[in-house]
């Protein structure tokens, strides 16, 4: 309805969000889950830079909440027309083989520590994977394919003879 329209456009709005609140455990395709260290934005603000955030892949939109319990998100992003890497360089402790960043042209820098260099690994992979297929809906160029059957597809000679009838009843509801 109208007004539902009006909500979400107030939420979109208000709250800076692309999509709607949507609580953790309702999510629908989650190809991915689990708990992350997210960097902070504001990462000088109160000393905490890293905080746990419990993230989700679902469909081609990643979600972030404060806990699997949350029934609403704290922000998201689609994937799309972002690009994914490992990232060591993030942090200078234990950790620093377990970060990855979330970046696109003219857009936020997302970062996240993984529990362990294989977990964050696999987060990778998982972002590549719904990248790769959200660019892949772009209808691929193909090269000029040649065509050498035109004209043999029916060799035999036409039979004008149907001509001659449709000529023959037009001139008869002609002399009408």
């Amino acid at each position: 309805s109208c007004l539902e329209n009006q909500c979400f456009t107030e939420f979109v709005f208000l709250s800076g969000n692309q999509f709607p609140p949507v609580a953790a455990q309702d999510l629908q395709f989650v190809l991915k889950a689990g708990y992350l260290e997210k960097r902070r934005k504001d990462h000088s603000f109160l000393g905490f830079e890293w905080q746990k955030r419990w993230c989700a892949i679902s469909k081609t939109v990643f979600y972030y909440y404060g806990s699997d319990k949350d029934k609403q998100q704290k922000g998201e992003f689609a994937l799309e027309g972002y690009t994914i890497r490992m990232n060591n360089s993030l942090r200078k402790d234990a950790k620093k083989d377990c970060c990855f960043e979330i970046s696109a042209p003219d857009k936020r820098i997302y970062q996240f520590t993984a529990a362990t260099p294989k977990e964050a690994e696999e987060w990778v992979q998982q972002v590549q994977f719904v990248i790769q297929d959200t660019g892949s809906n772009a209808i691929p160029e193909e090269e000029e394919e040649e065509y050498d059957d035109v004209g043999q597809a029916n060799s035999e000679p036409i039979d004008d003879s149907i001509y001659e009838e449709v000529k023959g009843i037009v001139e008869f509801f002609l002399t009408l």
